[in-house]
């Protein structure tokens, strides 16, 4: 299923409410829930890869950098920018080559095709290019797919607001996220959106 509009979102999350009551107080707190989309394609993604393993602040100030030097949204424009350029913008040499990666993905066609795929195949397709894992895969699928039950277990957001709302310590690792998420299918990604706005507060 997508995710596409606030309406699509909100009979998500009357849905999950029902398969999980523990979410009812935490959304009458919240009020609206973001929908937190963005435009699919490799200029999304390049923000997603950039954003691995670094936060969001760092991430911003390195993605202001790399708009100054090329078109983020053009596959020729991002592979005419050596690795070493990409590294002195301040990206690792391995998320420099996933950029490259990512580029050529995007002039073959193949970011454009994963709107025809299923979620696994299409999980499957952005892990088999470099420097792309299962979180950036899984919030790629989330944020510019609208898929419903993407579910980035990786995110150590996720994981600070789920041992917060659910009374677990230590904070669940990807394993125990998966397990607990198992029962929220096929809506993984509204629970996503939830946990994340909670977090915020």
């Amino acid at each position: 299923m997508i995710i596409a509009t606030q309406a699509d979102l909100e009979e998500g999350v009357t849905t999950l409410i029902g398969l999980e009551s523990r979410f009812e107080p935490v959304v009458e707190r919240l009020g609206t829930i973001p929908l937190r989309i963005e435009p699919a394609g490799l200029s999304s993604l390049l923000s997603i890869i950039t954003e691995q393993s670094i936060s969001l602040k760092a991430a911003a100030s390195i993605r202001k950098r790399l708009d100054a030097a090329f078109d983020a949204d053009d596959a020729g424009a991002v592979l005419g920018v050596p690795v070493e350029h990409l590294r002195a913008l301040g990206l690792t040499r391995s998320k420099g080559r996933a950029f490259h990666a990512a580029a050529r993905a995007a002039r073959d066609g193949l970011l454009e095709s994963l709107v025809t795929l299923g979620d696994d195949e299409a999980k499957e397709t952005l892990t088999a290019l470099h420097g792309v894992g299962e979180w950036t895969a899984q919030t790629y699928l989330l944020s510019c797919l609208g898929r419903s039950d993407a579910w980035p277990a990786g995110d150590v957001a996720l994981q600070v607001a789920t041992a917060a709302l659910f009374s677990i310590d230590p904070r669940p690792d990807v394993r125990r996220m998966v397990a607990l998420a198992e029962p929220w299918r096929p809506w993984r990604a509204v629970a996503a959106r939830i946990l994340w706005a909670w977090y915020r507060t």
